[in-house]
């Protein structure tokens, strides 16, 4: 596939995210935030400015975050869950007390990324740019 071309990365549509940059930007970011989370949340969180990234930089921050993420995978049954204790603690979207074992933290970052791959790929076709075969089984 080749790489996006700058206009296309300005390029948005009714009912996406917001244009392809801020989409990308969105998904790395959220990514870093769930492996942060199953981590155990050991440092201060942080987002990265993603706005006036190339897809190159894009493309290198996505491909350490699945490395990150399918490290975490590889070890999620033997990590505790998180626990939100106070108000005001992350997550900010979990009442006081909620648990989450962190297969569904990797379960989040998966179907996360899948909804918003689709408002990209959305997106290009409508600009009539052919996208390869996403699907999971070509990693077979």
């Amino acid at each position: 596939m080749r790489l996006i071309e700058c206009r296309q990365l300005v390029a948005s549509d009714p009912g996406a995210y917001g244009t392809i940059q801020a989409t990308l930007g969105h998904i790395i970011n959220d990514e870093r935030y769930y492996i942060w989370l199953a981590h155990g949340k050991l440092t201060a969180w942080q987002e990265i400015q993603t706005n006036a990234m190339s897809v190159a930089e894009l493309r290198l921050l996505a491909e350490e975050n699945g490395r990150q993420l399918i490290d975490l995978a590889a070890i999620a049954d033997i990590l505790p869950s998180i626990v939100k204790a106070v108000e005001g603690d992350e997550p900010w979207f979990m009442p006081i007390g909620s648990v989450i074992p962190v297969g569904i933290i990797l379960t989040q970052a998966i179907v996360h990324a899948v909804e918003h791959r689709t408002n990209v790929t959305t997106i290009l076709a409508k600009l009539g740019v052919k996208h390869s075969d996403l699907s999971a089984w070509n990693l077979l």
